[in-house]
C-alpha cells in the first residue's frame, strides 16, 4: 500500500475506477453499436465497432478486476477488525 492510505480509502478508489470504467464500457459499446447498425457501414466502420467492443471488453474486465480487489480488502479489514462490524 501507499503510506498514509487505508484500506477504506483505497476500496474506494477502487470501487470508484471500476465505475468510471463500466460507464467507458457502456458508451464504447453505445458507439460500437450505433456504428454497426448504421446502414452505409462499410469496412472502417466495421473495424472501428469492433474495436470499441473490444475497448468496451477490456475496461469491463478491469471494472470486475477492481471490484474483486476492492471487495477482498474490505473483507481483510473487517477480518482484522471483527468487533467494529458485528458480532
Amino acid at each position: 500500500m501507499f503510506p498514509g492510505v487505508t484500506i477504506i480509502q483505497t476500496a474506494d478508489y477502487l470501487i470508484e475506477i471500476a465505475d468510471r470504467c463500466i460507464r467507458l464500457a457502456n458508451a464504447g459499446r453505445r458507439l460500437a453499436d450505433e456504428l454497426d447498425s448504421s446502414p452505409a457501414i462499410k469496412e472502417q466502420r466495421a473495424r472501428l465497432a469492433a474495436s470499441g467492443q473490444e475497448v468496451a471488453d477490456k475496461l469491463e474486465t478491469m471494472s470486475r478486476e477492481m471490484m474483486a480487489k476492492a471487495v477482498e480488502l474490505d473483507t481483510s479489514r473487517q477480518k482484522a477488525s471483527p468487533r467494529q462490524f458485528g458480532p
